[in-house]
């Protein structure tokens, strides 16, 4: 207190700094429990706190309780939203793919979208096994080849072992996206927005959707040229009457160098062996941060000892104490495929123009696969 000293006063046997009344170091825990009284936020509890009390370092006090307060972990508010990831666009088409599986008039669809040309491919599905998923990729590759990179989230068809084999039988890299955190796999949600927006519209005045359908690809995008000409270098023959040339010119997409601020700030990066609270309906699960899988997306290990994967979203520091004292060899991996077979069981309705399967889980990613022989350069044919 002796920096203070110019500042103290004595007022009826109680030290005063100006208006505010000197805590003793006895009774400052008291102190701090009745500013904490309602379990208000940090900036809350520091306002209450200033106009009335004072001693050195009572922010800090301030900030160190509250932050160890378990009801106010659990009962935060969600983080705020980070700054957009923007993975460049290729150079070339059908070099990274999005697939989604979605539901729409009670039946399951799967769609592929390209992100080069936004051409978008949709399959219906009978089921939504491995075997029925790997059937239809198999014929869409076949048609328009082979990507390098097929962008999915952690549902069940995607997170097996059969997917896993695909992926290497077919030699493409396999990147999922983190559970529970649909925004992470943008492509494939763009390209679920678009063609749900013609079954919707088609449907409802009971047109032909292929026919819509159509007519997306053949409509040029913002550079002038449509994602079918963009994938397969041609003009696509629609009903409406016109002359249809081919054309060599080659084409590319780039990023505009100017683009939209990103709302948001960047989180930061969580330390092994940290303890989080993990959001659910609320920030109800504590957990021990157990290594980074991908940008923004980590593996803890909850109380309960079971092992998740989390976006960084999703993951609130705490500096409250954690129970389970298990290591990561110690845990069930049978857990986690556990976690994710349940959080993939909640499709939404056919009505909803939202995508079902982006809530689902895996523990593991598929091994990426060098390609044994050297890429050969690749020229666009000439189409007559």
């Amino acid at each position: 207190m002796k920096p203070f000293g110019p500042e103290l006063s004595e007022v009826k046997g109680i030290i005063m700094k100006g208006t505010k009344v000197v805590i003793p170091k006895i009774m400052r825990a008291e102190i701090l429990g009745r500013i904490h009284e309602g379990h208000l936020g940090i900036n809350k509890c520091k306002a209450r706190a200033r106009r009335l009390v004072f001693w050195p370092r009572l922010n800090t006090d301030i900030e160190t309780m509250v932050k160890s307060c378990s009801v106010c972990q659990k009962y935060a508010y969600k983080q705020e939203a980070e700054p957009v990831v923007l993975r460049p666009i290729p150079d070339h088409a059908w070099y990274r793919v999005g697939v989604d599986i979605f539901m729409y008039g009670g039946n399951s669809y799967l769609c592929v979208f390209d992100a080069f040309s936004n051409f978008p491919e949709v399959e219906k599905l009978t089921d939504t096994t491995s075997c029925t998923v790997i059937a239809k990729l198999s014929s869409i590759f076949a048609r328009y080849g082979i990507p390098l990179e097929v962008c999915t989230d952690n549902g069940p068809q995607f997170s097996s072992h059969e997917f896993a084999l695909f992926a290497s039988r077919y030699d493409f890299k396999h990147v999922t996206s983190s559970p529970r955190f649909p925004r992470s796999n943008g492509l494939a949600e763009k390209g679920v927005q678009i063609v749900k927006r013609i079954m919707k519209k088609t449907g409802e005045l009971n047109e032909d959707f292929w026919l819509g359908l159509l007519g997306y690809r053949s409509t040029p995008l913002a550079e002038g040229r449509s994602p079918g000409e963009l994938l397969q270098g041609r003009k696509l023959r629609t009903r409406l009457p016109g002359f249809v040339s081919c054309s060599s010119q080659q084409t590319s997409r780039r990023q505009p160098r100017q683009q939209r601020p990103s709302k948001g700030k960047n989180l930061p990066e969580l330390k092994k062996d940290a303890v989080v609270r993990v959001r659910g309906d609320a920030w109800d699960c504590k957990a021990r941060v157990m290594g980074l899988v991908a940008p923004r997306s980590y593996r803890v290990l909850t109380e309960d000892n079971k092992m998740l994967r989390r976006n960084r979203q999703h993951l609130l520091a705490t500096r409250e104490p954690f129970q389970s004292e298990l290591t990561e060899d110690d845990y069930d991996s049978e857990d986690l495929s556990q976690e994710n077979a349940a959080a993939s069981q909640s499709p939404t309705q056919p009505t909803q123009a939202q995508e079902n399967s982006g809530a689902s889980q895996s523990t593991t990613q598929p091994t990426q696969f060098v390609p044994r022989l050297p890429t050969r350069q690749k020229r666009q044919p000439n189409r007559l």
